[in-house]
């Protein structure tokens, strides 16, 4: 550090005690609400509304529009009444927007939370959890089960229903020749001297083999008897 010089030690200079006292670094118009603003729909999702708002405007076609409208127009509010909001022109029911059954609407809005690459063809409850994060409408939990069961590329694809296998293990080195041996069967040969299969038999220290004539019908007692006359 520099030593304080003449200009620094004068009488007229304050001493810098509550210097950032009612100073304010940023103020409120630097601030722009957004938490509250409403959701933006674009792309295809965008005709789906507008089909939803069709399928939605005239409520005597559409009987859950309808009965929505018999609970507003009933004297003394009931808690039904308040799970269901009509707000531009879009019918919601508890926050989510009500998806008439009308023309393929609620195909369009599975597929559009299933097949698309950003998706990437989840399960079914995972696809339930994307499309309620906006829609509603009855028995949507067993429309999504029925439309990912029978979607043709999820029954192809299989997933891994079982524990990943764990790392190899290495096999025990021998100690010493013949302690260790691998048994194989080549069978089915054409008949030469009234046999028809051999018998393989490799030690695994030195990797000498052993080649044994028999025929394939020979039995699970005969095998040892093999072993036994022969190496």
């Amino acid at each position: 550090m520099g030593k304080p010089d003449a200009l620094s030690r004068r009488s007229d200079h304050g001493t810098g005690a509550d210097d950032n006292s009612d100073v304010v670094l940023l103020t409120p118009k630097l601030f722009a609400v957004c938490a509250l603003e409403g959701l933006q729909f674009t792309g295809l999702e965008q005709d789906i509304l507008q089909d939803i708002w069709q399928g939605t405007k005239q409520p005597k076609e559409e009987p859950i529009a309808r009965a929505a409208q018999e609970l507003w127009k009933l004297s003394t509010p009931s808690l039904r009444s308040a799970e269901w909001l009509e707000c531009d022109s879009l019918l919601y029911y508890c926050c989510y927007i009500y998806v008439p059954d009308t023309s393929d609407l609620r195909r369009r809005i599975v597929s559009l939370c299933h097949n698309t690459k950003v998706a990437g063809h989840p399960g079914r409850f995972k696809t339930l959890e994307l499309v309620s994060r906006s829609y509603w409408w009855p028995n949507m939990s067993w429309y999504l089960g029925m439309y990912v069961f029978h979607r043709d590329l999820c029954l192809r694809t299989k997933i891994q229903c079982r524990l990943q296998s764990g790392e190899l293990q290495p096999l025990p080195i021998p100690e010493e020749r013949w302690d260790i041996i691998s048994v194989d069967f080549i069978s089915e040969l054409p008949e030469s001297g009234g046999y028809d299969s051999i018998m393989v038999a490799v030690n695994s220290a030195g990797k000498r083999s052993h080649f044994v004539k028999m025929v394939t019908t020979v039995t699970a007692a005969g095998v040892p008897n093999l072993y036994l006359q022969n190496i």
